[in-house]
């Protein structure tokens, strides 16, 4: 069987590195993207010589600095023409009050949860990629479908994707690249460790939906699942 090329952004991130850990198990390459050289180095100390071997590209994408995006980008067609699965996995959550609006955080909030989908697809759609299937896996959140007080930053850039990945499909199922917008509840990561008011022993295990966002993307189906929706069970 060929080798899968598979591309993840926040690949230090919470759910990025279950991913990345679980599929490096895989005879696959893997091309990588972490926010800042620090990141990158944390996540490198923690895999092992064969791992590391797997890795056929490594660099720094930020996706407030557009500067930074579009060199990522240059350099990865320098490396690879072909991208078979990509798992977005960047992300931003912050408080927020409408009593003091903070555009930077406005913006901030926007470049990573809502323009990096956009700007990871209006660049793989012009790889050269012989007609072969394209997956892009975009990591949604409860607040795609739900508003919260104090986070309507957050919860405004998740509605806006699923409204993004349903207009991209439009597009570029047509040359062979399917968007999928997986969303779930609070997750045991970092990110939830941020979130108030809420009882950790209820959230998510990253771990299990690393997984089930792996069996979709290795999934051999005419047809696809433009979203799902991983609600957390609550006694």
């Amino acid at each position: 069987m060929k080798k899968k090329n598979i591309l993840i952004f926040g690949a230090n991130s919470g759910l990025g590195k279950e991913i990345l850990i679980k599929l490096l198990k895989q005879n696959a390459n893997f091309y990588l993207s972490a926010k800042n050289t620090k990141s990158k180095t944390n996540l490198l100390n923690k895999l092992n010589l064969a791992q590391k071997k797997k890795i056929k590209f490594f660099e720094i994408c930020d996706f407030t600095d557009n500067e930074s995006d579009k060199k990522f980008f240059k350099n990865l067609k320098k490396i690879t023409k072909q991208i078979n699965i990509v798992f977005n996995c960047v992300g931003y959550f912050g408080y927020d009050s409408l009593n003091k609006l903070n555009i930077d955080q406005l913006m901030l909030t926007f470049q990573i949860n809502l323009f990096s989908s956009i700007k990871i697809n209006s660049n793989l759609i012009k790889f050269n990629r012989n007609g072969e299937l394209l997956k892009i896996f975009h990591i949604g959140s409860s607040s795609s479908y739900e508003g919260f007080k104090n986070t309507v930053y957050y919860c405004s850039s998740k509605h806006a994707l699923v409204g993004a990945v349903k207009s991209m499909n439009k597009e570029t199922i047509k040359k062979n690249i399917i968007n999928y917008l997986i969303s779930m509840g609070s997750m045991k990561t970092k990110m939830g460790k941020k979130l108030k008011n809420q009882s950790p022993k209820n959230f998510l295990d990253p771990k299990k939906v690393a997984d089930l966002i792996i069996n979709l993307a290795f999934l051999n189906l005419n047809g696809y699942t433009e979203e799902v929706f991983i609600k957390r069970i609550i006694k």
